[in-house]
């Protein structure tokens, strides 16, 4: 496999809000009997994410992708695809520690739409909610829960429920 990748990464303090900007370019020979005709990855990601003094979290951000890899392998045949899209993302959690137990509160949105030059067909929009709630008994001992609601903006606008529940124990 012929690839390679080039990621940059900055962050800027504007006042008391840390923004950081996201580059990569990736680019992989996709098929291997045309050496000649690589494909490219790019994003570019503009965001921010703070935590306070008090245990709150916060965030949003900004992306735009052309030629969307696959789980992120920049390496692999197939990874590349061929859509372009835009993505916001916001965060807002919630961290509270009391003798030693910590209760953790989150939720997260997603919008990405996919970007199509005129005459082209777009897959619909799609925004994705993620609730989350965890319980530390421990430093080491953790139960969650969650729920992720992926709503597909389309007509008519459909709704995908999933949740989940976990116990981990370190040591």
């Amino acid at each position: 496999v012929v690839a390679y990748i080039l990621t940059a990464n900055k962050v800027f303090d504007l006042g008391a809000l840390p923004i950081t900007v996201d580059a990569r370019y990736a680019s992989a020979v996709t098929d291997p009997d045309d050496d000649d005709n690589p494909v490219a990855n790019t994003l570019v990601k503009v965001g921010t994410e703070k935590t306070t003094d008090g245990g709150l979290t916060y965030g949003a951000s900004a992306a735009y992708e052309r030629n969307i890899l696959k789980d992120g392998n920049w390496k692999g045949y197939g990874a590349y695809g061929d859509k372009t899209a835009a993505t916001i993302t916001g965060k807002l959690g919630y961290k509270f520690d009391w003798r030693g137990a910590a209760l953790d509160l989150g939720y997260n949105a997603e919008l990405k739409k996919d970007l199509v030059e005129e005459g082209e067909v777009a897959e619909p929009t799609v925004l994705t909610h993620k609730l989350t709630l965890g319980y530390g008994f421990t430093s080491s001992v953790k139960l969650d829960f969650g729920t992720t609601i992926t709503q597909t903006l389309a007509d008519p606008t459909t709704n995908d429920f999933s949740y989940n529940a976990g116990l981990s124990i370190s040591f």
